[in-house]
């Protein structure tokens, strides 16, 4: 699968790797080039996303020659060699005389949702955005009864960084990226909690293509939960309690676009 570049100014700067970088990259041991630092003053409705590409054509398809850091009063910071700084200053100049495209930020969510064997289906209306999968792995699996254990989101733009969520039982560390034919393409990381201290049970990593809008079930898996009461169950005494239950996680991405600032 090949995966396309951000539009606007990502596509810009992959011409700085080809050119002042890549020559930088193919001279020899003994001629590498010291890391220089210099400051840059970016458009402020650009800068984040020009520090963060930037960052990742310093790591890109190789060792990390350098970093790119924005300073508290919006200045941008580059530890890299000369050669591509050159390509950074021609972009900056460039890219004052000129109004590129907005680059894309998708919206994800995310839905763990414990479910359990019952004797009649389950009412889903408290569900609401979730409801047609829980009918899919009801009609799938037969009469279930669910329980939503969390819910996160986040909306982030398509980077070489990954966005990080916490919630009340799972971590998720996502990548974001789209494909050459439109599709958005997740790449998530997700840990969930198995007991009220907080130990991880189980994981999920996995890589999705997905419509915008469309809800996926990543998977299922099935959980133990110590002293972590899932469903009303009937406990005995003080003896710890165990129950195990399927975790099913539903993901949900959205592309918007946004309205850069004048």
């Amino acid at each position: 699968m090949k995966i396309k570049k951000c539009v606007g100014i990502m596509l810009v700067f992959c011409l700085i790797a080809l050119t002042g970088w890549s020559g930088a990259k193919a001279a020899p041991a003994q001629e590498e080039e010291q890391p220089i630092l210099k400051s840059y003053k970016v458009p402020e409705r650009l800068a984040n996303e020009i520090q963060g590409t930037l960052d990742g054509l310093l790591r890109f398809n190789g060792p990390r020659i350098g970093a790119a850091r924005l300073t508290p009063d919006g200045q941008l910071l580059i530890l890299a060699p000369k050669s591509f700084h050159d390509g950074v200053e021609d972009f900056i100049e460039k890219l004052k005389k000129s109004t590129p495209a907005p680059s894309p930020s998708v919206e994800v969510n995310y839905w763990i949702v414990a479910g359990r064997k019952a004797k009649t289906p389950s009412k889903l209306e408290e569900f609401n955005r979730i409801k047609p999968a829980l009918e899919i792995i009801q009609n799938n699996q037969g009469n279930m009864e669910f329980k939503l254990l969390d819910h996160v989101a986040a909306t982030s733009s398509p980077q070489d960084r990954p966005t990080v969520l916490k919630g009340a039982l799972v971590q998720i560390t996502y990548w974001v990226s789209t494909s050459n034919d439109g599709l958005l393409v997740i790449s998530p990381n997700i840990d969930l909690k198995g007991t009220t201290e907080g130990i991880i049970e189980s994981s999920i990593r996995t890589n999705i293509e997905t419509k915008g809008g469309e809800l996926v079930v990543l998977g299922q898996s099935s959980q133990k939960f110590v002293n972590m009461p899932i469903f009303e169950q009937k406990k005995e005494g003080e003896k710890t309690h165990f129950e195990t239950v399927n975790v099913y996680y539903i993901l949900s991405a959205k592309e918007r676009r946004r309205i850069l600032k004048q």
